[in-house]
């Protein structure tokens, strides 16, 4: 598969992109990152989906055995922790794409719309994914991801009702079985 390179106008910094493996996935009751939507599993998804859009660098945060994972300093300490532990390796500025495991119907132009915000933004009400633009002295108060938006000035931007299940975080076996009916 080719490389989308996306050109946004002014981003001259590095992207590195964050892919949240690191979960218990208690309330999946198995990991999430191992399941397979239609034959590809939901970690590769995420890893795909980042280099599709020209990532750089990705870390899979939580996932030591991976080939492009770290671990946490702080296992199952939440995502917030695990991100905001490895941006001291980042040269800054640095951009930052993060993008949760069990997303695994985000396309490159939903990630685009995302960069397209300078200095971040998240959709609607949900968290995740997010871009981010990380200077350097910058303090994280908190080890929720609403923190993390909070210290970098990241912002909320409305999705398109026309993306359908692409927003649809499969956390649960009923979620899951609900896009598998679809």
């Amino acid at each position: 598969m080719g490389q989308i390179r996306l050109i946004i106008p002014g981003m001259t910094e590095t992207l590195t992109t964050f892919v949240l493996a690191g979960g218990r996935s208690s309330r999946m009751g198995q990991d999430k990152a191992e399941i397979e939507i239609d034959g590809r599993r939901m970690l590769d998804r995420a890893c795909d989906l980042a280099a599709e859009v020209g990532s750089d660098r990705v870390v899979v945060l939580g996932r030591p055995d991976h080939p492009l994972g770290v671990a946490d300093e702080q296992p199952f300490a939440g995502p917030a922790r695990a991100i905001a532990a490895y941006l001291p390796r980042l040269q800054k500025p640095a951009r930052i794409l993060v993008l949760p495991v069990d997303m695994p119907f985000l396309k490159p132009n939903h990630i685009k719309a995302l960069l397209a915000n300078t200095p971040g933004a998240y959709f609607d009400d949900m968290y995740l994914p997010f871009t981010a633009l990380v200077q350097e002295g910058v303090t994280i108060i908190g080890d929720r991801i609403r923190d993390l938006h909070a210290a970098f000035g990241v912002t909320s931007i409305p999705s398109d009702p026309a993306w359908g299940d692409a927003l649809v975080n499969i956390n649960t076996p009923a979620v899951l079985a609900q896009i598998a009916g679809k």
